[in-house]
């Protein structure tokens, strides 16, 4: 009776253990990296920033990075995205400013496949295409 009792204590603590949750969130590693843009322009996200240009001026910010989620930091904020200031030739300078309104306080979802990734707003609209650099 005494080996019954034992197995049967063994066993609730094995099921007890199994039934846990992880709370913890885990940042997901694939998204981290240097990327190129499709259509122009470099993004290197790290664990709390990025970095981002079209060529000339180097953008910076801080993201949020969860499973399968990205929220950039606000432009007009204490956590504003800085920037270098070098003059630049105009086309470099619109792709810098639209990269820079695309990713200013926004929040994307997010897809990787091998060297490719791909940003989603919440509609689930395709935003931005990236290949790992």
């Amino acid at each position: 009776m005494k080996t019954l009792s034992y197995y049967l204590l063994l066993l609730l603590i094995v099921f007890s253990a199994c039934n846990q949750e992880d709370d913890s969130i885990e940042v997901p590693e694939n998204i981290k990296g240097e990327w190129t843009i499709e259509g122009g322009g470099n993004l290197t996200l790290d664990d709390n920033s990025f970095t981002f240009s079209a060529g000339c001026n180097l953008l910076i910010g801080s993201v949020t990075i969860e499973i399968s989620s990205l929220q950039f930091s606000p432009v007009a904020t204490t956590s504003e995205i800085a920037t270098t200031l070098v003059g630049c030739p105009e086309e470099e300078q619109n792709r810098e400013q639209e990269l820079s309104e695309i990713l200013s306080n926004a929040s994307f979802t997010f897809t990787v496949d091998g060297d490719r990734a791909q940003l989603f707003n919440l509609n689930g609209e395709l935003i931005l295409s990236l290949v790992r650099s």
